[in-house]
C-alpha cells in the first residue's frame, strides 16, 4: 500500500490539532476513520508516528521529523492541480457539493453565475459532505457547499447559504400525515430511513436521544435524499430530513414540522483563501436565494 493525499491530511490534522477527536471535526469525517488512516500510514512508514496516552497525544521523533515533509507535500500537490488547471484553457469553477443540494440549490444558482461570467465554465461534483471537504482542502474543487461537522471550517473561508430545519416527511396516509407537526418522541416504534455517510446522521442521532430515543435502529440507510423519498412514498418508513427536501418530494409524500427538540442545520459554501470571483460570487448567489 501506498500512502495517499487522505493519509497525509489525517496525520497533520491529528498533529496541528492534537487529539483525534479534533482533527475528526476538522476532516469532517469520523475518528474512527482518522485513527484508520494514521495507523495505516504508520504501517507504511514503518515507525510510530504518535505517541498515544490516555490524556494526550503527542508526536514521536519519527513523527516530528515528518511532519514538515507531509505539509510540503500535500503544498505541492495543490500548486500542481493549480498549475494543471491553468493550462487546461478557459477558466473552470469545480463546485463540490451533495447530492441534496445538487438537485436542489445549486442549478439556479450556476445558472445565475453564468449569466454573469457567461465564459466560465462549472463543473459540479456530487459526494459525501467529508469527500466535500476534502476536494476543497486539497484544491481539486474550489467551492464546496454542504453541511458540515463543527470545526470543519478552519483554515478555510466559510459563508452561510442557507438555514433550514429536520423536518418529517411521511407516506400521505400515515396517521402522522394528519397531525400539524410531529415530536421527535412520535418516531418511537416507527420504521425510520436515516441518511448513510451525511452530517445529518448525528444531527437527527442526537435529537432521537435527546427525545429517550437513543436506541432506535433504522429500517433503511441511504446514501441519497431522493432513495430516502422513494421509500417514504412507497409506504415503508418516515424520515427525518431538512426542509429543501420538500422539493424533490413528490405529491405521495407529506412533511410535517419535527420540534422537541427542533433541529436546525447550516449550509456553508467553503473556499480556501484567495479563491477567484467566480467562486465568490457564487457563494453570494447561494446565501441569496430564497430559503
Amino acid at each position: 500500500m501506498d500512502a495517499t493525499p487522505r493519509h497525509l491530511r489525517a496525520f497533520l490534522a491529528v498533529a496541528e490539532t492534537g487529539g483525534f477527536g479534533a482533527a475528526a471535526r476538522r476532516l469532517g469525517c469520523g475518528q474512527s476513520t482518522v485513527s484508520a488512516l494514521v495507523r495505516e500510514l504508520e504501517a507504511i512508514a514503518g515507525a510510530a508516528l504518535f505517541r498515544r496516552t490516555t490524556r494526550r497525544v503527542e508526536l514521536t521523533p519519527a513523527g516530528a521529523g515528518f511532519r514538515p515533509r507531509a505539509a510540503a507535500l500535500l503544498a505541492d500537490l495543490s500548486a500542481a492541480l493549480a498549475g494543471v488547471r491553468a493550462l487546461a484553457g478557459p477558466p473552470a469553477l469545480v463546485v463540490a457539493t451533495v447530492p441534496l443540494l445538487a438537485a436542489t440549490l445549486l442549478p439556479p444558482a450556476i445558472a445565475s453565475l453564468r449569466a454573469a461570467y457567461p465564459a466560465v465554465e462549472v463543473r459540479l461534483i456530487e459526494a459525501t459532505a467529508a469527500g466535500v471537504l476534502e476536494r476543497v482542502q486539497d484544491g481539486s474543487a474550489e467551492l464546496g457547499v454542504a453541511t458540515f461537522l463543527p470545526g470543519a471550517e478552519a483554515g478555510l473561508v466559510a459563508r452561510r447559504v442557507l438555514s433550514d430545519h429536520l423536518a418529517l416527511f411521511v407516506p400521505r396516509a400515515h396517521p402522522l400525515a394528519r397531525v400539524r407537526a410531529a415530536t421527535w418522541g412520535d418516531l418511537a416504534g416507527e420504521a425510520l430511513v436515516l441518511p448513510r455517510d451525511s452530517a445529518l446522521r448525528p444531527l437527527i442521532e442526537a435529537a432521537l436521544s435527546a427525545a429517550g430515543l437513543p436506541q432506535a435502529r433504522p429500517a433503511f440507510e441511504a446514501a441519497h435524499i431522493a432513495t430516502a423519498l422513494a421509500l417514504v412514498s412507497a409506504g415503508l418508513c418516515v424520515a427525518p430530513l431538512p426542509t429543501i427536501a420538500a422539493r424533490l418530494a413528490g405529491e405521495a409524500v407529506a412533511m410535517k414540522r419535527l420540534s422537541r427538540p427542533l433541529v436546525r442545520r447550516d449550509v456553508l459554501a467553503l473556499h480556501r483563501p484567495g479563491a477567484g470571483a467566480a467562486a465568490e460570487r457564487l457563494a453570494a448567489l447561494l446565501a441569496a436565494q430564497p430559503g
